[in-house]
């Protein structure tokens, strides 16, 4: 596996669901390339981890609820702030704000604590579209 700081490495991400997402809300492409090298370490050290038997697949399962549960709250309080009305413009803009809150949290699992391991995870969550950064992010991303 090619080193995350590998600007080859991360190419073959470009066309994954979370990377859309953000590409949706019309972030800049340093952005999206973090959002890349989180979700490639997390993705690494969450493996390391069950192969290692330092985690079991339940806890890592029950992170991701736990996170997913985060993100709804979060997502519930900003929605309410966004008019029904609201442009596309506002609605990224909304999206930008959601995902830096998801990019700036740092949830510890057992004793780990790391932001790339955060946020490379709430990737993951929206890779699988279990979460999502665009106020209509489901309608958009529906079909993959």
């Amino acid at each position: 596996m090619k080193d995350v700081e590998d600007e080859e490495a991360l190419e073959p991400l470009d066309g994954r669901i979370f990377v859309r997402q953000i590409k949706a809300l019309n972030a800049g492409s340093s952005r999206i390339r973090r959002a890349q090298k989180d979700f490639f370490k997390s993705g690494a050290q969450r493996s390391k981890w069950v192969r290692e038997f330092k985690v079991n697949p339940d806890e890592l399962a029950a992170y991701d609820q736990s996170l997913a549960e985060r993100w709804e709250r979060k997502s519930a309080i900003l929605r309410d702030e966004l008019d029904s009305s609201a442009d596309d413009v506002a609605k990224c803009k909304w999206g930008r704000t959601l995902l830096g809150w998801a990019e700036e949290q740092e949830v510890p699992i057992r004793n780990a604590r790391a932001q790339f391991l955060t946020s490379g995870s709430y990737h993951a969550l929206a890779d699988q579209m279990k979460v999502g950064w665009h106020p209509d992010y489901e309608a958009l991303f529906k079909d993959g």
